[in-house]
């Protein structure tokens, strides 16, 4: 037998070496298995790549000899047996056009890493990066960057090379990845392969294969909305071309960088994945607790390696901190991210106390790394010693106080800090209030005088929570509530702008459905511009006079509507408008304005009826948060309502001259307010700033 392998190998590699006149093509190996790569140690590794169809590839690697066959497109593959630890070595591919080597080849651990900026976030724009770059000599450490690629199908390779980790290869590679890396290194003792393949600004839905969105009743949602955006778009970027203006940015597609940049990667040899991303999602937590469960799901079937370890990062905390309990979108996503740690597998990274209320990229990505390494220790390595934070897993109520359990409690729980912060506690009117809390044990006692039948606690639910509840290992708790309440967080886009039976039957009129552009106008007249309407939101940046109008005129009425705005935002709600070309003197606005944070107000604060009455409290929220609006404009009475908070009620008529408020102060109307106009047009502005408008109605009233 061995003599008989040994004469068939003998003459496939004269063979391969003698021309022939029958058709070649080029022998190609994928990116992957290129000088300096990284092998997986510890199972069977596949290699593959394209040859000349139906002919044979042998691959050559330790003393292994694997032969393929080449099929009718061209493609092969094999598997090399179990690999341990180590290197340098060699791999020598050879068919009938020739052969490779591939040189410097190690084996050892291998880990994607993927999501989207925060994970894309290189080493030179991280936490000190001169140190940083200036120590990263390992060349043991073996780096992979998949580039950016959408596309409609998924791909079969991708474009790049390893490199040695050094000063020259690391300052623009994923900080999160490269501290995990080198952590893994150090503690494990073999060499590793990072793959990085992220993309900033990104969604979970283009990072999971389009069949689960057919297959996923709680997704097809998805599809519904990718429809109205194709939709928009088309109809955007046929007008600019009529107009012979660029067209728009396309949007990204369902599955298009699963397409790109993950599939191409299958199914390579891998130890697990780190995953950091969630930002682009935490306006629909509801959904993101189906679409990461199954974007891990769509993976690991994929590579067929069983249930690799997939471990995530936890939002950090992020924005400004607000001084009492209340909703949060980003609480709602890391609620969907902790829920996810019931699929078998997976580990959580929690980020909670190292973000930036400033900064959407916290620059402390050194221990995000060193987090993520812990849990792969845990999970993937299986070794001994804490790898998590607490995590919450049962409530009592006791006298009045909530007595909290936990997992993961490292050998105790600690307040880091003077006292436990970051805990609410709500009775049966769902009214959350600070609470004290105290550990006992290791629980956590949760109680209010303000709550003397406390039934619900919250721990660091908020954008930018304050949390001080760690284990004796020095990690921090994740946040968590015990509550399952209905949910605040915006709905998806296309779900809004449509009124319900009651509101028709008490005589609500919508002023736009999330589609049609019809009804709207600009401030030179011209109909609005195709472009103003996306994603279930208004927002008239970039039109004539920033804003836009109502082609109707109204007169006595109710406005409601949502809206948000960006930092340092200055605009407004006009109401009365006679002249679009001068609304300021023609009619009057309600100011939409980033205040959050303010203490004292004035009469161009958020809800002021501007330069003229100032609001009696601070209702906004902060910038990026939905804010609900209602006005009504009943003959010369004004009321203006916040976030449920009544702000302005003024009388028009005690405004009898010109410039001057009754106060005696002056404001910079040409003409008396009670002269002014009581019918016109409705006005939303958008003054330098994003402002997004949505769920825009109106209620005439006699």
């Amino acid at each position: 037998m061995r003599s008989t392998i040994s004469l068939a190998l003998a003459l496939f590699l004269s063979a391969a070496g003698t021309a022939g006149s029958s058709r070649k093509a080029e022998l190609k190996l994928h990116a992957l298995f290129s000088d300096n790569a990284v092998f997986q140690a510890g199972m069977l590794v596949p290699v593959w790549g394209t040859a000349e169809p139906e002919t044979e590839v042998l691959v050559e690697f330790e003393g292994q000899k694997k032969l393929a066959v080449a099929d009718k497109d061209g493609k092969w593959r094999i598997r090399l047996d179990i690999l341990e630890a180590g290197g340098p070595y060699e791999m020598k591919v050879s068919g009938k056009a020739g052969s490779v080597t591939v040189k410097n080849i190690l084996a050892g651990e291998v880990w994607i890493g993927s999501g989207q900026s925060n994970m894309e976030w290189p080493v030179q724009k991280s936490a000190r990066p001169e140190e940083e770059i200036a120590a990263a000599n390992y060349p043991k450490i073996r780096l992979f960057t998949v580039p950016r690629r959408q596309a409609d199908t998924p791909q079969a390779d991708v474009v790049g090379s390893w490199k040695e980790c050094s000063p020259e290869s690391v300052p623009n590679f994923s900080a999160v990845a490269y501290s995990f890396g080198r952590e893994l290194h150090k503690e494990l003792r073999v060499p590793v392969g990072l793959i990085h393949s992220s993309w900033g600004g990104t969604p979970a839905e283009v990072w999971t294969r389009r069949e689960y969105f057919d297959a996923v009743p709680e997704l097809k949602e998805c599809v519904e909305v990718e429809a109205r955006r194709i939709a928009d778009y088309d109809k955007a970027a046929a007008k600019a071309k009529e107009e012979g203006r660029p067209a728009p940015r396309a949007p990204m597609k369902l599955s298009c960088l699963y397409n790109g940049m993950i599939a191409p990667l299958v199914p390579c040899a891998v130890r697990g994945v780190l995953w950091y991303q969630g930002e682009s999602n935490a306006a629909n937590a509801r959904l993101y607790r189906t679409i990461f469960p199954t974007m891990i799901a769509n993976w690991r079937k994929d590579w067929g390696q069983g249930d690799f370890p997939f471990l995530f990062v936890q939002l950090a905390n992020f924005m400004a901190r607000k001084p009492q309990p209340g909703e949060s979108a980003w609480a709602e996503l890391r609620e969907a991210q902790l829920q996810t740690l019931a699929v078998h597998h997976t580990g959580m990274a929690v980020t909670i106390d190292i973000g930036d209320e400033k900064d959407i990229h916290p620059k402390n990505k050194q221990d995000v790394g060193r987090r993520l390494a812990l849990a792969a220790r845990g999970i993937a390595y299986h070794q001994d010693g804490v790898f998590s934070g607490p995590i919450y897993e049962a409530m009592k109520v006791e006298a009045g106080r909530v007595r909290l359990r936990f997992a993961h409690t490292g050998g105790g729980l600690v307040a880091r800090g003077e006292k436990l912060e970051g805990f609410a506690v709500a009775g049966e009117d769902r009214r959350f209030v600070w609470a004290d809390a105290r550990i006992e044990e290791n629980a956590v006692a949760v109680w209010s005088e303000a709550v003397a039948h406390p039934v619900a606690v919250r721990y660091g639910w908020a954008d930018n929570p304050e949390c001080t509840l760690y284990n004796k290992a020095g990690l921090p708790a994740s946040p968590f509530r015990t509550d399952s309440w209905p949910r605040v967080v915006a709905p998806p886009a296309g779900a809004d702008n449509a009124l319900t039976e009651q509101e028709k039957k008490d005589g609500w009129v919508l002023l736009w459905d999330g589609k049609a552009s019809e009804g709207w106008t600009d401030g030179a007249g011209a109909p609005l511009k195709e472009s103003c309407f996306q994603d279930g939101s208004l927002n008239p940046q970039g039109v004539a006079g920033h804003m836009a109008y109502t082609k109707a005129r109204y007169g006595n009425f109710v406005l409601a509507c949502d809206f948000k705005v960006s930092k340092g935002c200055n605009s407004g709600i006009f109401f009365r408008v006679g002249n679009p070309k001068d609304p300021v003197q023609t009619g009057f606005e309600i100011q939409v304005f980033d205040s959050a944070g303010k203490e004292k107000l004035g009469k161009h604060d958020a809800g002021a009826l501007y330069d003229a009455v100032a609001p009696a409290k601070n209702a906004m929220k902060p910038a990026g948060e939905w804010n609900r609006a209602e006005l009504t404009a009943d003959k010369s009475r004004v009321k203006i309502v916040l976030n449920g908070e009544t702000i302005v009620e003024a009388d028009l008529d005690q405004w009898a001259e010109p410039g001057k408020n009754p106060d005696g102060s002056k404001n910079k109307y040409k003409a008396a307010l009670k002269d002014f106009p009581r019918e016109g047009h409705l006005g939303l502005q958008d003054h330098g700033h994003a402002v997004w408008y949505k769920n825009l109605k109106v209620k005439p009233l006699p």
